[in-house]
């Protein structure tokens, strides 16, 4: 659990912790100490999950407006640049653009048999059936999917 706006990363948070929580750290400013992570009971307590080891040297991308913005207010999410590739896929994009960028950048999702989504689509495209499907599996490992008919413009 981040504390923000202090950024306390407290772990293990039971339900008997909240009034020390907001005692200690919402009234007065202070982390709880027996809360922080410590890699050993000898360890100086860490703060901040930035300088835990096992975020340290991560970046987040998909994740990196996690509990910065409220998840169900789409509002928010387009503050914070929510829908600009959508927006530029759909405004100035030409199909063959989306796939050929695709194919350069190969995003993450990938399934379990690592199939890139440049290939599926450049696949789908040069399928002589007049109707295009993309089927993609929407899981917690894939930040985007399409779904649906998709017009390649010939």
């Amino acid at each position: 659990m981040k504390a923000d706006p202090y950024g306390y990363f407290y772990q293990r948070v039971r339900q008997g912790d909240a009034k020390r929580i907001i005692d200690t750290t919402y009234s007065a400013g202070y982390p709880v100490r027996d809360l922080l992570y410590r890699g050993t009971f000898l360890e100086k307590p860490v703060e901040v999950m930035e300088e835990v080891p096992f975020y340290k040297k991560q970046m987040r991308i998909a994740l990196r407006n996690n509990g910065k913005i409220d998840p169900t207010d789409i509002h928010q999410y387009i503050a914070v640049g929510g829908y600009l590739a959508a927006e530029k896929v759909f405004s100035v994009m030409k199909p063959q653009q989306v796939i050929d960028e695709n194919q350069e950048v190969e995003p993450e999702g990938k399934g379990g048999a690592g199939f890139p989504a440049g290939v599926k689509w450049e696949h789908t495209k040069r399928s002589p059936h007049p109707d295009k499907i993309v089927i993609a599996n929407g899981d917690e490992g894939g930040p985007w999917c399409i779904y649906g008919q998709v017009d390649y413009g010939g």
